[in-house]
């Protein structure tokens, strides 16, 4: 049954597609490292990150979901 729910979910690196995740920017001034929604996290491994966008979240079925810090998606938002 239902025992699995979101919080559950494995981590896991962003597939190449999901909300237009490419893990090398097209665009050199915007990328994962400089996003508001990432987040430092040594789990994730040398040179990533982890995306804290819940839309990611749920788009990938992964939490924590790992991103490469030069990646790039369409939900890219400047760190305020």
């Amino acid at each position: 049954g239902g025992l699995f729910n979101e919080a559950q979910a494995a981590a896991g690196f962003a597939q190449v597609g999901k909300l237009g995740y490419k893990e090398v920017s097209p665009q050199a001034a915007k990328n994962c490292a400089n996003c508001k929604h990432f987040k430092a996290n040594a789990a994730a491994g040398k040179d990533a990150g982890e995306c804290t966008l819940k839309a990611m979240q749920n788009a990938t079925k992964m939490n924590p979901v790992w991103v490469k810090n030069g990646a790039y998606c369409n939900m890219w938002a400047k760190k305020a």
